[in-house]
């Protein structure tokens, strides 16, 4: 992968009227290494998806709840199945870099594209959203045109954005069923 988006790409994350975690996303696109990237992205999100869950539940999550269990929650909540598809699909790939230190996003493509294709789903415009590659670049890139590295990190930072949004534009009620992890 080439040189990942950074402080630019970030400062557009208020897509939905929200920020989230911006430090920890910059932390992940100026990261060298892909493992790095991953991990930090899959950490955004999870962060959101703890806030989005403490929201909701009035409850703080478990630190000892899986990502896994978090999802569930989520698809409990109403979040769209197409989009906990997405944070399954990370998590797969998060669980392939955290325990492989050979891991690239070239050698779990098939996890990559899912993330991908999901998106694509979900979010209809993605393809020709435009990102800057460093705060000093002047040319906009073309989602289309990223490599696959780069699209996994811009729609991570767009998912963790999304979900951080969400407390401030939907209204939720959990379903007494909603298996939120509780803190214990």
């Amino acid at each position: 992968m080439s040189t990942p988006p950074v402080a630019s790409l970030a400062k557009r994350f208020h897509i939905y009227g929200y920020e989230p975690n911006r430090d920890l996303i910059l932390e992940a696109l100026r990261t060298p290494d892909e493992i790095g990237r991953i991990l930090r992205v899959h950490l955004a999100l999870e962060q959101q998806m703890n806030g989005l869950i403490d929201h909701v539940a009035k409850r703080v999550v478990s630190k000892s709840a899986s990502f896994a269990a978090k999802v569930i929650s989520l698809r409990c909540m109403g979040i769209e199945n197409n989009s906990c598809d997405v944070l399954e699909s990370f998590n797969n790939l998060r669980n392939k870099f955290a325990h492989n230190p050979r891991a690239t996003v070239a050698n779990n493509k098939s996890i990559a594209e899912k993330i991908i294709g999901h998106a694509l789903h979900d979010l209809a415009d993605l393809g020709a959203f435009q990102v800057h590659f460093s705060e000093t670049d002047k040319d906009l890139h073309k989602f289309s045109d990223l490599e696959i590295g780069q699209k996994i990190l811009v729609i991570g930072a767009i998912y963790a954005s999304y979900l951080g949004n969400m407390p401030h534009n939907r209204v939720f009620s959990p379903p007494a069923s909603a298996p939120v992890p509780k803190k214990t």
